[in-house]
């Protein structure tokens, strides 16, 4: 059998021989120095003396607590405590600590950890010591623990609902969109839109961006990629980007979720056979007189040419695309509204009437004809916006003589508009055909038209159609 091991004794074992000589005043000073607060009770539990080594006490004045009972110095829940722990003190049992709350007049409650100990014989003790520790301390670190905690579940609460809100509407989105790792270009989501353009190879194990694209297509983002963590150029990149022989429109974007950092990708149009966007559109558009557009189904620009972003006031592409179409219009959702489902329903919109409104203010007068373009469903939309303002100023006003053409001005200028022009002509008109028939009598057209001369004479210098009709005359026919 193996001997048995000594437990360790929780008391002095020779307390007697080395400390039956000890003087009362090394005792106190060994009682006031085994904790913050000590107290010295009879066995009525009245306090007889005390001892304090923390000087931030003064202030409670500890020393009219002398000759008061024990529980009357601490609230009322803390009083069952120290009944408890004076009962086991005189039963000889072994101190527990508890902590008691001693009231304070200025606010907040002094928490102390007491253990009761007997101060002679422990069965027949008529004195007991109440050492005390401060846990205010303890309390302090435990209350800036716990706000720390409800802090981080807060933090982490209101993280996941941005996060949730950003999956949804990722994938919500009619467009493309892939969320990317940012050091790999591994994938971390792709919605559904993204998934059809890309086909079957976006759900494999492992898709990284790089590894779908070329080596000049992989210099272009990790170009764009440095500018926008480097915060030296605009805050989302617009390139093409060559994927398996097929050429997109790319929008990219820094994305911080979670404490990491990721990329948001877009991908927008369909797609052209590499190159065949830079032999076609560019040089084209380029060098065209007229804006021109190509937006996707929901009206966000793709594609601009320098013709527009002179009309626009805007120096750079990077200014227009992303943007809505109804962002540059007069109207904004009216007319944005009306072309697109016009472009939806029949495919193509003619000479639609509307004002291109430039970033610093600028109004101008345009015809905007456009068409879808492709077959593919959802199809993009080419616009062609063509400045009118001139002719507008040139053009003659003529009467509609039919209703068809009467409903051509509709969607080119507002009802109000209409009316106004097409009474003003019929009574142009009319006072033109009532001056032939009377040989130019202006007494007899008024008569004719059932005007007076005044009024026929303001309408004529209104129109301009006859000679000397100035505010004289207007005022010599008015007294006559």
């Amino acid at each position: 059998m193996t001997a048995r091991q000594p437990q360790p004794s929780l008391n002095f074992g020779q307390a007697e021989r080395h400390l039956g000589g000890l003087h009362a005043s090394s005792a106190a000073s060994l009682l006031a120095a085994s904790g913050d607060l000590v107290l010295l009770l009879n066995a009525n539990g009245t306090i007889l003396d005390l001892a304090c080594s923390r000087e931030d006490l003064a202030s409670w004045n500890l020393s009219d607590w002398i000759g008061q009972p024990w529980e009357r110095t601490v609230t009322g829940e803390s009083v069952p405590k120290i009944q408890a722990m004076l009962q086991d003190a005189q039963r000889g049992q072994p101190a527990q600590s508890r902590q008691v709350n001693h009231p304070s007049p200025m606010g907040s409650d002094l928490p102390v950890a007491y253990r009761v100990v007997p101060l002679g014989d422990r069965e027949h003790a008529a004195q007991f010591a109440a050492i005390g520790r401060d846990l205010r301390d303890t309390t302090r670190m435990q209350q800036r623990l716990v706000a720390a905690q409800t802090q981080m579940e807060r933090d982490h609460w209101q993280a996941q609902a941005i996060q949730t809100r950003a999956q949804a509407m990722i994938e919500l989105s009619g467009e493309a969109l892939l969320v990317l790792e940012a050091d790999q270009w591994s994938l971390v989501q792709a919605n559904a839109a993204a998934h059809q353009l890309l086909g079957p190879t976006l759900a494999q194990s492992g898709w990284t961006l790089l590894g779908q694209v070329g080596p000049a297509a992989q210099q272009t983002l990790m170009q764009h990629a440095a500018q926008l963590q480097s915060g030296s150029g605009p805050r989302v990149a617009h390139f093409n980007l060559d994927h398996h022989g097929n050429v997109w429109q790319a929008a990219l974007q820094r994305a911080d979720v979670g404490g990491s950092s990721q990329w948001l990708l877009r991908l927008s149009g369909h797609p052209t056979a590499a190159g065949e966007t830079d032999q076609t559109w560019a040089p084209m558009a380029n060098s065209a007189p007229d804006a021109l557009l190509i937006t996707n189904p929901l009206g966000i620009i793709e594609h601009a040419n320098p013709s527009f972003l002179r009309a626009v006031q805007c120096t750079g592409p990077e200014q227009v695309l992303g943007t809505s179409l109804e962002t540059w219009l007069g109207r904004q959702e009216v007319d944005q509204s009306v072309l697109l489902s016009n472009l939806k329903q029949h495919g193509s919109v003619r000479l639609f009437a509307t004002e291109l409104r430039g970033a610093l203010g600028a109004g101008t007068e345009v015809e905007i004809s456009a068409s879808a373009i492709g077959e593919n469903r959802p199809a993009r939309y080419g616009f062609v916006l063509r400045d009118v303002s001139r002719r507008l100023d040139e053009t003659p006003k003529e009467l509609p003589r039919t209703a068809s053409e009467m409903t051509e001005l509709v969607g080119r200028l507002p009802l109000k508009d209409i009316v106004r022009e097409t009474t003003d002509l019929i009574e142009q008109l009319c006072i033109q055909a009532a001056l032939e028939l009377t040989g130019d009598n202006r007494a007899s057209a008024a008569e004719m038209l059932g005007l007076s001369r005044q009024s026929l004479y303001i309408k004529l210098r209104r129109f301009q159609l006859g000679d000397g009709v100035d505010d004289t005359t207007v005022k010599t026919e008015s007294q006559s």
